[in-house]
């Protein structure tokens, strides 16, 4: 029995040691937090400059014999931002801060919305479900089965000691063909997608937030100026009446500057309502109440906007910019550009999730092995020890 255990306990040491080098457990990796940007890296755009691709996305699509896990996260995205989107100059009189008036920056704002906008917390959360199905396909399926058989009665025909007899089998499946490193490209190649929707998800939300924001400001100046043609209408109004009363205006003029000031009235009513809620909107989209949110922002004209050039780091103020002489330049970008977007990477990743399945389904068919050590021991005290398969 000794030298049956001894055999069974080395067996299954060689067993468990030959993939014990690729057992990731999914509570050992480390966790990967998402952080608000940082301020200071993140720039102002505009709906009317198109916006250049982030930079660092330009690296080819890995081999499909490889499986790299890229992570992205929201400091990434702020980082590469302030690399490429058009920027902002407060020069002039005015405000010299893109804030609005008792609350937050675009900065802030932009963080904000990165660390507690409802869609993308959400979706950050497949992540770890990537990690999970990670972990488990790079776990080596160790499952055996052990099967014993006693026999402790028995009655010999032709006399003998009456030994009991035994019979011990483990048995472990072990593939031939692949299939686990073809599960691991499979899980690995999954989450590198999923990681590549969370950052496509993070751009748009800090797009959605400067869209959001600027709105803002067009709103308010808007409210502001019917508010100042209803004053204007409202002071003639007053005048045209006095006039009426001294015999130097008429009746009919009267009646045009009522009707003027009665539309400019509700105008401002309607301005007042599209500004509410377009600040209804941005704390929705930061994740703030509404009654968190200021009532008043700055004035569009303090900001001098910027395209970035494609060869360097130098800025051309968009009054200034010649559309057409950087057509030509332009369309030579636009390959790169187009296969460097989160979503087309994330597409290629798809793509090796799919191949990884097809050599997975056609490793499949070559059958699995079954092998393990058995011992056992007959009525007339005859000892075996071996291999089945």
């Amino acid at each position: 029995m000794r030298q049956f255990l001894l055999v069974l306990s080395g067996l299954s040491i060689f067993m468990i040691g030959c993939r014990s080098g690729h057992i990731v457990r999914l509570h050992d990796r480390p966790r990967h937090e998402y952080r608000p940007a940082v301020a200071e890296d993140v720039v102002v755009t505009s709906d009317v400059v198109p916006v250049n691709v982030v930079e660092d996305l330009k690296t080819p699509p890995t081999s499909p014999s490889t499986s790299v896990i890229q992570r992205v996260s929201a400091e990434s995205v702020s980082n590469t931002l302030g690399q490429t989107l058009p920027l902002p100059s407060t020069q002039g009189a005015g405000s010299s801060d893109a804030r609005i008036a008792g609350g937050p920056g675009l900065e802030q704002c932009i963080s904000l919305a990165l660390a507690q906008n409802p869609d993308l917390m959400t979706i950050r959360q497949t992540e770890y479900v990537g990690l999970g199905a990670l972990g488990v396909a790079q776990t080596y399926p160790f499952n055996p089965y052990l099967q014993v058989q006693g026999t402790p009665y028995q009655q010999p025909q032709n006399g003998g000691p009456g030994t009991m007899y035994h019979y011990v089998l483990l048995m472990q499946t072990i593939q031939l063909a692949h299939q686990q490193t073809y599960r691991e490209q499979s899980a690995a190649g999954a989450l590198n997608s999923t990681r590549w929707n969370i950052h496509q998800a993070e751009l748009l939300t800090v797009a959605t937030t400067e869209r959001l924001y600027f709105n803002a400001w067009y709103l308010h100046g808007v409210m502001q100026l019917a508010k100042a043609a209803d004053q204007n209408n409202r002071q003639l109004l007053q005048i045209l009446e006095n006039q009426l009363e001294a015999g130097q205006a008429t009746a009919a003029d009267v009646a045009i500057v009522r009707a003027d000031e009665a539309s400019t009235r509700q105008q401002l009513q309607l301005a007042s309502a599209n500004y509410q809620s377009a600040v209804r909107d941005l704390g929705r989209q930061l994740g703030v109440s509404a009654d968190q949110m200021p009532q008043s922002a700055g004035n569009l004209e303090s900001i001098t906007w910027l395209i970035p050039m494609s060869d360097d780091d130098q800025s051309v103020p968009a009054g200034e910019f010649d559309f057409q002489s950087q057509d030509s330049m332009a369309r030579a970008h636009v390959t790169s550009r187009a296969a460097s977007r989160p979503d087309v990477m994330a597409a290629r990743s798809d793509i090796d999730v799919a191949r990884a399945n097809l050599c997975l389904a056609s490793a499949s068919k070559t059958p699995d092995l079954q092998i393990g050590p058995y011992y056992q021991t007959t009525a007339d005290s005859t000892v075996f020890i071996g291999l089945r398969g």
